[in-house]
């Protein structure tokens, strides 16, 4: 996979895998696979009787244990609530949470049942798309050795979604517009010549957004607010589209034919984020072209080749439909490598530490002539590795700039490495990044029962700020944590419910507990989530009209954040405290009007009800000087 250590948003490259060598395990099962230096590889085992196993992201000169099992088997039957009917063509996809590989794919017969084989044990995320009715969510299922393990699906109806895509400022209707479902169009619609369309099975689980694009014109998207209606009518309209063209070159100035070349956009606004990925390889002769890139958002070059420098270059400003814009040649470097180690203080080595390198060529303003914050550098300027089984880690392919390395450990401050500068070519050796030792908070969170609750979200926070950095942590099975490498001094220390219960189902019986006061250093800390109760109601502007996306803030007597809620449509909210709680509530109004028209984000400067008990249903806000 050529572009894995990058968050890449275009799923066909990220998802590309080529063999690049082959090896026969000896009789003792000891194997030897002569690879590049400094990139990750997929290690795939297969043997008969065995499931197929896949070891991601190792790295050559790291000795790998590949241990084989008997394959499990995940079978069950898709069914639709109305009426028990069987859901036949329905989609199964099986993955791991941060693996962009497929573990295994597979469709329900005419009977809506499936049956997968062969399937490596362990952790797995599975998604269900019918083709009809919503999707039920991703689930997550524990696989053991051999299992055969029975996991049967029910489908709702969701909700119908109509609506026309046509052409701004015309009004003209677009045809074959394509209507996804999430970013990544997991299920779509296409418009008919009026530019209608209708997606039924809308409001699957953890998916609110629609997007649309279409040939020569800008993507687009919108976040539908819940509860829906059904029917519910969505219009888009689309801006024409900008292209980009240029050429890729070596640092001889020779073409480089091939090369993965896309057009990348990430920039949040008042409504959310605009993301655009268009990709193109290069033709014979290194030229390229770039289309269907949304005017709405500043772009960046992105160009990876094996073997080259991985090179950014910021968009330069302006350009039209009609013209398209010019990069010129870019040239690719003799890839440069920082390699090292990440250690303890006293010199140990940390095995299968995950390690994030920040940066790019030090030329990327070269077309801008600026440097311009945009959220783009998530994608393109952050590429993630981790240490192998000696604790060293590399990266290869680096163009000539400045770098940081960044190992990330769960449940503690973030640890930087230093500045690193390289020149085309170079190799950067004996990089050792540190991760302090520090104090720990050690403890457990419970629910009111006293059982620990595991998966729940902690924050810690350094009482002074000067005295360190904020740690993010999650507890354990048994509800336990620990917190590590924090500095001397006093913490404040959030414990949140986690996203979902033990049943699988939106946790929002149990409410966050602060606890204020903890030192560093100190262990049976007990962190227990109260019972919440819901405060609900509706927000109105100031001609009585129900205001959706108004965020609505619970706060104590001194100031104190004790919870929030986004109104939908109608401008409901619920928002759970806990139990024998009082709150002050604030309105922070939406982004934006009905008719587009900016809204300045303040909330008000008084709260617009004091002392809410926790409970209450039927609240009424008015939030003055505001109209929807």
């Amino acid at each position: 996979m050529e572009g894995r250590e990058f968050p890449v948003l275009d799923l066909s490259y990220s998802r590309e895998e080529r063999t690049v060598a082959r090896a026969e395990t000896g009789a003792d099962g000891a194997f030897a696979i002569p690879l590049p230096r400094g990139r990750p590889f997929d290690l795939h085992a297969t043997a008969e009787g065995f499931a197929h196993e896949i070891v991601r992201n190792r790295y050559a000169g790291e000795f790998v244990l590949v241990g084989l099992h008997r394959g499990a088997i995940l079978l069950g039957k898709v069914t639709r609530s109305k009426d028990g009917g069987p859901v036949a063509g329905a989609r199964l996809h099986g993955f791991r949470l941060g693996m962009p590989a497929d573990l295994f794919r597979g469709e329900t017969g005419t009977d809506g049942s499936f049956r997968l084989e062969g399937l490596v044990p362990g952790e797995l995320v599975l998604e269900v798309l019918p083709p009809e009715g919503a999707s039920p969510g991703w689930m997550r299922i524990r696989l053991e050795d051999g299992q055969v393990l029975r996991k049967d699906v029910v489908v709702a109806p969701g909700v119908v979604v109509t609506g026309r895509v046509t052409e701004a400022g015309t009004g003209r209707p677009i045809e074959g517009a394509e209507v996804g479902e999430g970013w990544t169009f997991r299920r779509t619609a296409r418009t008919d010549a009026s530019g209608r369309y209708a997606f039924p099975g809308f409001g699957g689980e953890g998916v609110s957004d629609l997007h649309v694009r279409a040939p020569g014109y800008g993507r687009t998207s919108k976040e539908l607010q819940e509860p829906l209606r059904d029917p519910l009518d969505v219009d888009f309209e689309l801006l024409p589209a900008q292209r980009a063209k240029g050429r890729i070159l070596d640092s001889e100035g020779n073409p480089l034919p091939g090369t993965y070349v896309a057009a990348v956009a990430s920039q949040w606004h008042e409504e959310g984020q605009k993301i655009d990925w268009c990709s193109s390889r290069t033709g014979p002769d290194g030229r390229f072209e770039i289309r269907d890139l949304r005017p709405d958002a500043p772009h960046a070059l992105f160009v990876k080749r094996d073997g080259y420098g991985t090179a950014v270059y910021d968009f330069p400003f302006g350009g039209t439909p009609e013209t398209a814009i010019d990069l010129g040649d870019v040239r690719l470097a003799r890839p440069a490598t920082i390699a090292g180690m990440v250690t303890r203080p006293d010199g140990t080595a940390l095995p299968n530490v995950e390690v994030v390198l920040e940066g790019t060529n030090g030329d990327r303003q070269r077309l801008s002539g600026i440097s311009q914050p945009w959220g783009v550098d998530d994608y393109v300027a952050h590429r993630r590795g981790r240490t192998d089984d000696r604790g060293r880690f590399s990266f290869a392919d680096l163009a000539p700039g400045t770098y940081r390395p960044r190992p990330e450990l769960p449940d503690r401050p973030r640890s930087d490495g230093a500045l690193l500068a390289v020149g085309p070519g170079e190799t950067r050796e004996g990089v050792v990044v540190v991760v302090e030792g520090g104090l720990s908070i050690e403890g457990r969170v419970l629910d009111p029962e006293g059982r620990g609750v595991r998966e729940a979200y902690l924050r810690v926070e350094p009482e002074v700020p000067t005295k360190g950095e904020t740690a993010y942590g999650r507890t354990r099975d048994d509800g336990s944590f620990r917190i590590e490498g924090l500095g001397e001094g006093t913490y404040t220390v959030w414990a949140h419910p986690p996203a979902r219960d033990e049943a699988g189902d939106r946790s929002g019986r149990l409410v966050q507990v602060v606890a204020k006061g903890i030192r560093a250093g100190a262990t049976g800390v007990a962190l227990t989530l109260p019972k919440g109760s819901a405060i609900s109601g509706r927000v109105f502007d100031e001609e009585g009209l129900p205001l959706p996306k108004a965020w609505v803030l619970a706060r104590d007597g001194e100031g104190e954040f004790l919870g929030s809620a986004t109104t939908d449509a109608e401008g409901k909210f619920v928002l759970h405290l806990r139990e024998g709680a009082g709150a002050d509530l604030h309105v922070r109004p939406p982004p934006r009007s009905g008719d587009g028209r900016p809204i300045p984000p303040r909330e008000s400067d008084k709260p617009l009800l004091t002392g809410v008990a926790a409970g209450t249903e039927g609240v009424v806000l008015e939030l003055r000087g505001v109209r929807r």
